[in-house]
């Protein structure tokens, strides 16, 4: 999942091909006011990470999301445009066939992830 660094440039090409040019300005706007588009971008990736994770399971297929990445080293590695800035990784496929070495998968109890005020 790749944060674009041409922000404001999507944001044109967005509204010229859907034709929402009433929403440019405004969309303009918000990112202009965004001391860093980059970083917003990047947590946008993560919303789409979120999807992909729901997608995945609910397709049974194995995920696991990564992050500790070198950025320069992925882009350059899958030759990704320079407005692209990878910032997490979604790994797909099957669950393995022999024991990993991993050990059991964990989970935190529900009650120590989710407060509740009654």
């Amino acid at each position: 999942m790749c944060a674009r660094t041409n922000v404001a440039a999507r944001i044109d090409q967005f509204c010229d091909a859907t034709g929402t040019l009433e929403s440019k300005v405004m969309m303009q706007s918000f990112v202009g006011a965004m001391p860093d588009p980059v970083a917003w971008a990047a947590r946008q990736a993560y919303i789409a990470l979120g999807f992909g994770l729901a997608a995945a399971a609910e397709l049974k297929i194995h995920s696991c999301p990564m992050e500790g990445l070198v950025p320069s080293t992925v882009a350059s590695l899958l030759e990704l445009d320079v407005t692209l800035v990878p910032v997490v990784l979604l790994a797909l496929g099957h669950p393995p066939t022999v024991d990993d070495g991993c050990g059991p998968r964990f989970r935190f109890p529900r009650e120590d992830l989710i407060s509740r005020k009654e």
